[in-house]
């Protein structure tokens, strides 16, 4: 997802809207859902000698989520304060091998027929993945600072996201290891956005989350020798650029 390209789409919505000169009376608190659409690129580099460094560079498509927020107004009635359940998740994999034996059943006709017999199964591993992460955020009305609601609004807002995931793996091959995983992170996000009011009651918010560091700490546990327990900070640089266009109802 090209940044630029979301910029400049934002700007041009954020000038058409202002454009609008009309108030319209507004209800207070909101609820509502947000479509995400948002790609990372973390970077985990490692020093080599002075002058050489090893980059470890991957990159997540995250094409579409739905997350529910809450919005409530701020004392100053012209901002609001956000809370967004932002991931909620729980994966879980199995990896197993079969002996399979196919019979011949009929070749009449010349054409070979045969049934799928499965002889052994085996349990090689399993792991699984929860996570859950909530997203709290304040944001400023650039529009108007009176209280005076318009149908398009400019706001900034300055945001923090806690998460926490866990992840398990078991292996059953020749020797039987477990692997546990757990991180807690958190994020501090700037984001610009533009809300544009149909009426009293609903409204479409598009903004975009930017956020450059990611900062945590992880606990690993195994009984594997090979990989013994340690808990450590990780800070990396991770460039995440998302657009969130949310559907609200206040009431």
């Amino acid at each position: 997802m090209d940044i630029n390209k979301l910029l400049g789409t934002l700007i041009f919505l954020l000038i058409t809207g202002l454009t609008f000169s009309q108030t319209v009376e507004m209800k207070n608190n909101a609820a509502g859902v947000y479509f995400n659409f948002k790609t990372n690129k973390t970077v985990n580099s490692t020093k080599l000698t002075d002058s050489t460094y090893s980059d470890d560079i991957s990159r997540d498509y995250n094409v579409f989520t739905v997350t529910p927020y809450f919005r409530v107004i701020a004392k100053n009635p012209s901002d609001f304060y956000e809370l967004e359940l932002s991931d909620l998740h729980f994966l879980r994999n199995e990896l197993r091998n079969e002996l399979v034996y196919f019979q011949v059943t009929d070749t009449s006709n010349g054409v070979t027929a045969s049934k799928r017999n499965v002889l052994e199964k085996k349990v090689l591993g399993n792991s699984s993945d929860f996570g859950l992460a909530v997203r709290y955020e304040y944001s400023i009305n650039l529009t108007s600072r009176t209280g005076e609601k318009k149908k398009a609004e400019l706001y900034l807002g300055i945001g923090t996201e806690l998460a926490y995931k866990l992840t398990n793996t078991q292996t059953f091959t020749n020797t039987d290891y477990f692997y546990k995983t757990q991180t807690v992170a958190g994020n501090i996000f700037l984001i610009p956005r533009f809300v544009y009011n149909f009426n009293e009651n609903i409204f479409i918010d598009i903004n975009i989350p930017l956020h450059w560091n990611e900062f945590g700490y992880v606990f690993t546990n195994s009984n594997d020798p090979s990989t013994p327990k340690s808990n450590f900070w990780d800070v990396g640089y991770k460039n995440n650029y998302g657009l969130r266009v949310g559907l609200g109802l206040r009431f």
